[in-house]
């Protein structure tokens, strides 16, 4: 059974990854654009790096990169 404390810890993951991707969803081809997506998807993936689910943000990263 999951706790109410991994459940917190999950919905906060996904929170910061939608937000994440909400900010980045229209997708430029400046370094920049890259440069910002890319250290803010670290920040997530730090933060959230005792998670069950640590690589939501480089999930999130790879699917850009993938379009």
């Amino acid at each position: 059974m999951v706790t109410d404390e991994e459940l917190k810890a999950v919905y906060g993951m996904f929170t910061d990854a939608w937000k994440l991707y909400k900010k980045y969803a229209d997708v430029q081809q400046e370094d920049e654009y890259w440069e910002a997506l890319i250290a803010e998807a670290d920040a997530v993936a730090k933060k959230h790096q005792n998670n069950k689910l640590t690589r939501c943000a480089s999930v999130l990263t790879e699917l850009y990169l993938a379009k």
